[in-house]
């Protein structure tokens, strides 16, 4: 399975579900700690896609379950 193909996917899942589990969090330095480590994964995952666009890569992914209406 290849990580970059669902990078876009992730970009948006790992901060939304990171989210509750960060008001879950006591004490409060521990739920800064864990809200400081997903904002990291967040940014080397936007690092990780921007150097596959400047490699030549096009990203897409396909949500929802929906054709593809152009090819």
């Amino acid at each position: 399975m290849d990580l970059l193909a669902h990078l876009p996917a992730l970009q948006v899942v790992v901060p939304m579900l990171s989210a509750p589990l960060m008001v879950m969090l006591q004490p409060r330095g521990l739920a800064w700690a864990g809200a400081t480590a997903t904002a990291l994964v967040s940014f080397a995952i936007a690092i990780a896609l921007t150097l596959a666009v400047l490699d030549g890569h096009v990203i897409e992914y396909a949500m929802g379950g929906g054709q593809r209406l152009s090819e």
